[in-house]
């Protein structure tokens, strides 16, 4: 990771790298089919500082909370953070990264994206490449979703320049899982009502090649295929979670993130 991570510092792009790691994946996966893999992203923003969590520093001006000990042995994180404490152990400490970004909204693109912003290019997040380079299988879930409640911003968590299918599936509010599933008038009548916008507007895209109208196909195509998923339809069900495993998380909007991601990854 490191070594291909190097490559882009010499100039070589980020699909470079990503070509290797997809190439690899599908070599181990030739050599014994292993599970899917899921991955969830707890995009902090905002919180303590490192200073006062991960990386204590003490003098006049350091931390002012105790370290604890952990399960790796000269390893010591906050004395606020004493279970966190217990599982260092599963933990990998990145204490080398800094930024010439001083701004909330930019420092978002760059660590969401890995480009700095620019107004000519609009790069595509982690998720979207992921999706891109990894993903082999069409089960008509979205393989990329992004639970953001409120109005905080989200800058860099789009497909950028991807195609329009490498879009995140953007749920505001995880406890009402994904809305409008339900067809009123039953799913063959809108199918047909569907299929007959999708083709006016492929007429449209025949003589107007625009990102726009491809996007708006993509978006009808993968919201009736998942209208007719009965998985979709209980995702995000966090009473389906055993109690215990919810009230770990906490009864709040973040505690109900966690436990909905993990249970929406094992249907």
């Amino acid at each position: 990771m490191l070594k291909l991570a190097g490559l882009g510092a010499l100039g070589v792009s980020a699909s470079g790298w990503l070509d290797v790691v997809s190439q690899t994946a599908l070599a181990a996966e030739g050599q014994k089919r292993k599970t899917p893999k899921n991955c969830i992203v707890l995009f902090m923003s905002g919180g303590p500082a490192h200073t006062f969590t991960f990386d204590l520093k003490g003098g006049e001006r350091g931390c002012p909370y105790k370290p604890h000990a952990t399960s790796v042995p000269g390893l010591q994180v906050s004395e606020y953070l004493p279970r966190v404490a217990r599982q260092m152990h599963h933990v990998a400490v990145v204490r080398g990264m800094t930024t010439g970004i001083a701004d909330h909204q930019p420092a978002h693109y760059l660590m969401r994206t890995g480009f700095r912003q620019m107004a000519s290019v609009q790069h595509p997040s982690f998720g979207a490449m992921a999706v891109n380079k990894l993903v082999r299988e069409d089960t008509g879930m979205p393989n990329f979703v992004l639970l953001k409640p409120g109005s905080g911003s989200i800058l860099g968590s789009s497909n950028g320049f991807l195609d329009p299918a490498h879009r995140p599936l953007i749920l505001r509010d995880v406890t009402k899982g994904i809305a409008n599933l339900d067809a009123k008038d039953g799913l063959p009548a809108l199918q047909k009502r569907a299929s007959l916008v999708e083709g006016i507007d492929q007429e449209f895209l025949n003589d107007y090649q625009a990102e726009a109208i491809k996007a708006k196909l993509t978006g009808y195509k993968k919201a009736v295929q998942l209208m007719d998923l009965d998985k979709a339809k209980v995702a995000f069900q966090v009473e389906k979670e055993p109690q215990h495993i919810r009230d770990l998380y906490g009864d709040t909007v973040f505690g109900k993130q966690c436990s909905s991601s993990s249970y929406t990854i094992n249907p």
